[in-house]
Order: C-alpha cells, then sequence, then structure tokens
C-alpha cells in the first residue's frame, strides 16, 4: 500500500528540503549555501536538515543559528520580527555576529551559553531594541533559546522559539495610563460637585435613599444625618409638602421637574422650627448604561436671599412711586421717601428734566466715589459712565428716556479713581400726577460685580465638569467594549440550550430563551450604538466603499425589520423588484448602507401608530441618488427638526407618549452617510408624518 505524501526522509533529503511553498523556502533556494559557512546543501548533516525542515513547515516565528560561525536560518513567521529596509533578506546565511550588531551584546552572552554549556533560557516580555524599519525600535520578545543537537549528540546550533509581544506590552501601559487619568479626572470631577456653589444630592432607590450630597446641601438644611438614610427619614418634614411625591413621579417617568423659587420649610437647627427658603431646583432621573432608571440626581440653588432682596426693592419702588405722587402736595412726604431710598442697597438717584442731578442715595454715593449731597447736583447723568460708553448713551439711553425708559446693562465709572463697575441699569421718567408734566427722571441701579464673578467661577466650573464628562465617555466606550464578550456568550449559551443540548425545551422556556435573546440582542445593539458614535467622534470610522444595488439594500433592511412592522401591524411599501430602483447603485459600504436602512425604518416604526403605513423610494438627481423613508407618523415639530440628529436627544412633545430610545439612531444614520459622501435630512409635518431623505453619490 502507498501514500501520496512526502515521507519525512525525503522531505529533508539535500535536493528537496527547500521545495514547498513560502517566501523562505523559495529564498532558500536561491541561496548560494556552498559560499557559507555551512557549505552545500549536500553536506548538511541530517539533524540540520530535519531541524531546518521543521523549522521551514512551523508556523510559530523560529530562527537557528548553526555552526562555529552562527550561521542564520529562519522561516516565513519570523520574518515580520525583521522589518522592511533590507534586513530581510540580507538575514539569510550569513554569520549571527555580522548581522545583530546593534543587539550581540544582549544577545551573544545568552547564544555562547547555549552551545558552549547546553544552558536552555526564556524570557517574558523582554525588552531587545532592533534596528528596523530605518530606526531603532523599542521591540518586546517572549523567547527561549534551546540547544540544537547534530548527528554526534553535540551542540551544533541555538534554536530560537519567539514571538514579538511589542503591541501587547504598549498597550497595556498606554490601559495603564488612561485609568490613571481617568482615575484623576473622577477625583477631580467629585472635587467640583463637592464644592459647587448651587446644592447637589444623589438619590438611589425607589425609597430615596440619599447617597451623596455636598456641602451645599448640608448648608441649605441644616447638618443632620443623611447619608444611607431614605429622604422621608432624613427629612421628614419634607413629606407633607410634596416632595416626596415628586421624588416618586420623577423615579417612574424619566421626565425631570424643575421647579422655580418653590417654597419649602426646612428644619434647619436641631429642636428649631421650619424655616421657610426659596430654591430653585431639578430632579433629573438616573439613567444606568441598561436605561433602567435607578435614582434621581438633585441640583438647585437657594435663592432665598435673592427673592426677599427682590420683595424688598419691589417695596422700595412702590413706596417710592406713592412718594412722587404726592411731592408736589406733601413736602413732609419727601423726607420720608428720602429716608426709605438712603437705606436700600441699591444705587437710587433723580435727575431733572434736564438731566442735572439732583438725588443720588447712600449706596450709590459709596458705589461712584461721590463726596456728599452738594456734589450730586455739580453732575450729569453722562457723568456716571466712562467717556467711551457716551456715545451710547447719548444716541441710545438717553432717546429711551425722553421716550419713558430704559433698562439695561452697563458700565459706571468710579469718579475719584476712574474704575468700571458692572451695573443693572434701570431708568424712568418722573411725572406729576396731576398734569403728566415731566419732573425728572429715577434709576434704581444694581451693582453686578459680585454676580459677574460667580458667572466666571460656574463657567469655569462647567469647563471643568465637560471636561470629566468626556473622561467618563471614554470610560463607557471601554465598557462597551468589555461588555461585548459575556453577551456573545449569552447568546451562544440560548442557542445551545434552544438546540436542546442541555436537555429538553418546553414551550414556555422557549419563549423565555426568545425574551432573553431579544434583551441581549438589544444591548449589543446599544453597545454597538455607543461604539460607533466613539469611533465617529474619534474620526476612527472605516468605510469599504464599493457599488451596492438599491434594491439588494432595501431588502436586507426590509427582511430585519418585518418582525418589528408585523408585531405593530404596519404595512411597509418598497419599490417592485422590476421597477426602475432595481438598477439603481450608489457608491458605500454595504454594512453602513443597511444600518442607516434599518435605523430610519426601526424610527418609522416607533412614530407610526398602529395600522399605519411606512414607505420606501428611490429616484436619481443627476448625480446623486435618493433614497427616501416616509411615514404616516405624529411628525417632529418644525422647530425641532434639525434636534433629531443629536446623539442622546429625543424630541418630546407633550401631546404625545414617551418613546423609550437612546437618541443615538439618527445621529449616527448622518455621521454614516456624510462618512460615504453623502447626507440625510428630514421634512416633516405634525400629525401628517415625516420623511427621511439618504442621499449618496451614483456608483
Amino acid at each position: 500500500m502507498t501514500s501520496s505524501a512526502p515521507s519525512v526522509r525525503s522531505a529533508t533529503s539535500a535536493d528537496c528540503l527547500f521545495d514547498g511553498p513560502g517566501e523562505v523556502r523559495a529564498l532558500c533556494r536561491q541561496v548560494d549555501w556552498s559560499a557559507t559557512a555551512l557549505g552545500p546543501v549536500t553536506g548538511w548533516s541530517q539533524s540540520l536538515r530535519t531541524i531546518v525542515a521543521t523549522m521551514l513547515a512551523s508556523r510559530h516565528p523560529m530562527f537557528l543559528w548553526w555552526g562555529p560561525e552562527l550561521v542564520q536560518l529562519y522561516n516565513d513567521a519570523y520574518r515580520p520580527s525583521l522589518g522592511e529596509g533590507g534586513r530581510h533578506p540580507r538575514a539569510l546565511g550569513v554569520r549571527g555576529a555580522d548581522f545583530w550588531t546593534d543587539i550581540w551584546h544582549i544577545i551573544g552572552p545568552e547564544i555562547a551559553g547555549v552551545m558552549s554549556r547546553g544552558e536552555s533560557t526564556w524570557h517574558e516580555d523582554q525588552l531587545v531594541p532592533i534596528l528596523r524599519n530605518g530606526r531603532v525600535e523599542e521591540v518586546y520578545w517572549t523567547y527561549g533559546y534551546s540547544p540544537a543537537f547534530d548527528d554526534d549528540g553535540s551542540i551544533g546550533g541555538t534554536l530560537v522559539v519567539c514571538q514579538e509581544t511589542t503591541t501587547r506590552v504598549v498597550a497595556q501601559r498606554e490601559l495603564t495610563y488612561v485609568n490613571e487619568a481617568l482615575e484623576l479626572e473622577r477625583s477631580r470631577l467629585a472635587q467640583v460637585f463637592r464644592d459647587a456653589p448651587g446644592f447637589m444630592a444623589a438619590i438611589r432607590g425607589p425609597d430615596h435613599v440619599i447617597e451623596f450630597a455636598n456641602e451645599a446641601y448640608y448648608r441649605m438644611v441644616g447638618r443632620r444625618d443623611l447619608i444611607g438614610r431614605p429622604v422621608r427619614e432624613a427629612l421628614a418634614e419634607l413629606a407633607p409638602q410634596g416632595f416626596i411625591g415628586l421624588l416618586d413621579q420623577v423615579l417612574q417617568s424619566g421626565v425631570p421637574f424643575v421647579g422655580v423659587e418653590a417654597s419649602v420649610h426646612l428644619v434647619r437647627v436641631p429642636g428649631g422650627l421650619p424655616e421657610e427658603r426659596f430654591v430653585d431646583f431639578v430632579y433629573e432621573p438616573l439613567v444606568e448604561v441598561n436605561g433602567t432608571r435607578s435614582g434621581i440626581i438633585v441640583h438647585g440653588s437657594d435663592v432665598t436671599e435673592h427673592v426677599r432682596a427682590r420683595w424688598e426693592v419691589e417695596r422700595l419702588l412702590a413706596e417710592s412711586e406713592h412718594s412722587r405722587q404726592v411731592l408736589a402736595e406733601r413736602e413732609a412726604e419727601r423726607e420720608r421717601l428720602v429716608a426709605a431710598l438712603e437705606s436700600s442697597a441699591d444705587f437710587i438717584g433723580l435727575a431733572t428734566p434736564e438731566g442735572m442731578g439732583m438725588y443720588v442715595n447712600q449706596a450709590g454715593r459709596a458705589m461712584c466715589g461721590i463726596a456728599s449731597l452738594d456734589a450730586v447736583r455739580a453732575l450729569r447723568i453722562t457723568d456716571f459712565f466712562p467717556p467711551e460708553d457716551l456715545p451710547f448713551i447719548e444716541d441710545v439711553v438717553m432717546p429711551a428716556l425722553q421716550r419713558g425708559r430704559w433698562r439695561g446693562e452697563l458700565r459706571f465709572r468710579h469718579l475719584v479713581t476712574g474704575a468700571d463697575i458692572p451695573v443693572l441699569y434701570d431708568a424712568f421718567q418722573v411725572t406729576d400726577p396731576a398734569s403728566g408734566a415731566l419732573i425728572g427722571y429715577a434709576t434704581v441701579t444694581r451693582d453686578l460685580t459680585e454676580r459677574d464673578r460667580l458667572v466666571g467661577e460656574a463657567n469655569a466650573a462647567r469647563a471643568e465638569a465637560e471636561a470629566a464628562n468626556r473622561a467618563k465617555d471614554d470610560f463607557l466606550a471601554l465598557v462597551s467594549h468589555e461588555l461585548r464578550s459575556p453577551l456573545a456568550g449569552i447568546a451562544s449559551n440560548v442557542q445551545l440550550i434552544e438546540m436542546g443540548m442541555c436537555g429538553p425545551v418546553n414551550d414556555r422556556q422557549r419563549r423565555a430563551l426568545d425574551r432573553v435573546t431579544r434583551s441581549q440582542e438589544h444591548l449589543r445593539t446599544l453597545i454597538d450604538q455607543l461604539l460607533d458614535l466613539k469611533r465617529i467622534e474619534a474620526g476612527k470610522m472605516l468605510y469599504e466603499v464599493e457599488p451596492v444595488l438599491v434594491h439588494d439594500a432595501i431588502e436586507d433592511a426590509a427582511t430585519l425589520v418585518e418582525s418589528q412592522y408585523e408585531h405593530r401591524h404596519l404595512t411597509l411599501v418598497r419599490p417592485p423588484a422590476g421597477g426602475d430602483a432595481a438598477a439603481v447603485a450608489v457608491l458605500a459600504d454595504p454594512g453602513r448602507l443597511r444600518q442607516i436602512l434599518l435605523n430610519l425604518l426601526s424610527n418609522a416604526a416607533k412614530f407610526t401608530h398602529q395600522g399605519g403605513t411606512v414607505s420606501l423610494c428611490c429616484r436619481v438627481q443627476g448625480d446623486r441618488v435618493q433614497l427616501e423613508v416616509c411615514d404616516d407618523g405624529i411628525g417632529i415639530p418644525a422647530e425641532q427638526l434639525e434636534a433629531v440628529f443629536q446623539p442622546f436627544v429625543q424630541v418630546r412633545d407633550g401631546r404625545q407618549p414617551v418613546i423609550t430610545g437612546t437618541g443615538l439612531g439618527l445621529a449616527i444614520s448622518r455621521d454614516l452617510a456624510r462618512g460615504m459622501g453623502g447626507d440625510i435630512t428630514v421634512l416633516s409635518e405634525v400629525g401628517k408624518g415625516t420623511t427621511f431623505i439618504v442621499e449618496l453619490p451614483v456608483a
């Protein structure tokens, strides 16, 4: 009985040693081995030929030094380690010491130990910089040197079995750096939250357990034991005021609640009486990666002093108005008005119809450096402003005052130092209540210096928070990658169970497995969307553009949404097989085009009432092809059309039901279309439907 496979002896014979496929075998056939220290192949020992034949047949990187001159041979798997620029094939058949001049001081002693004493070596992730690709590169290896024995049992050479691990080592080093940077940014973000001027708290679970509260929150509610306790226990006085019900509502609906100048009574001192405070606040649902709501973020500002100050200003203005009405009749009332104005914390002044000063209160005199009330009468209204602002005062403010009133932000000038003071300036006419004749002008001015300082600090804190949010996004992208493997494990194990590999499966179990599969696929889709968004934002999305038949792309996407449309009793109308679309082709990445159409068809199904219709059509406009996905659903308000393409944004109308989703599909679809040289636009009318137009180049 004969065999067609070559024998070991024939494979290692001198005349067949280099037969077979592979670049290195072909090069070995071209080498004049008689000109090397090894001599002609016919003179090689059987051991050497066996080692060389084994090495050339192996797919693992291997390298051999043989004989006293340490002549070099290697296989195809080792060839990439030599890089470009001539080191390959120059390494073949030359002496090791003449070739590895850049690292012989490292590897030479190891080879000598193998050749003289038979000492094998082993190194993991060893740094051995070598000259390749025209430069010295930082290269890491896992390798071992072993003695190779000749026919007589002596050590004839040194065999290297190796694997380059540079990519993994460098990646691990970079990952360590990224993790350290992420931890630093997380610490900075936590510090920003702790030191934020507005109050913040994190509340978890249906019992609303307080997980975090910053310093401003403690200042507002008073020092008490909060962390780890339900709101109903830690802040018991809030329950009868309706705030616990608001927390329940936001957690159940997912819709944020915004309160403006809301009155809240808090026991801020142990054993004390409730104190009324006024707050601007927001309850926002805390949404996990899987879309579930796990808690609520509370943030806002204590605006009690602002509200009370406004009330006081309104009261003072009311008193001032009353005083102006009786000024001509009762001079005594003027003194009372002046006393009230003198006690105001805002700049309050009066001027004649000609714009000359009549009165400036104590706060105004201190703000602008006026020595006395007598000095006021020597000043004009324009004297309070920097010279460079006078054209605006004369051209805009004064004409408006002559018509009745002007209110806005300006700059005052300190009359002694010349320093600029940002102010909110409110000036208006004062008329005789009986005759309507102009008596003069009144001004109520607020110093905005402290506000501008707080705004600057808030902007800086916002910038830091945005930087920390970018680090969070990078972390989410990394976590998304790590979730794909366990999801694949879930899918494969579900398939094994459905196939009966783990025992018989009844109908009830099969329905449960189907729900697991749909949940796994939904989570995988969310992860893929996150990864796509990160790739697009980083400019790393790759496209394999080729001619794609529009009809095939439409059929592929339609097949994937059939079950979704059947479930919602929707009709999907697509171009006929023999129509104009059958022969139209576009230049696109087939997978990305299918992803765009699938996103648009799924989106249309969500926003179309049961029994509705979604249609697909195609038309050629010059060198562009337009694919239209039209539905007769709820439509989009005109002012929100562009917002639908923003990441994580879902357009909502209070008259429409809440539609679940991540808000990523349309954003990713438009970026994919633009990445392939096209675009996506939208037309819509509320109550009549929406049309998304995908435009791509003609193939």
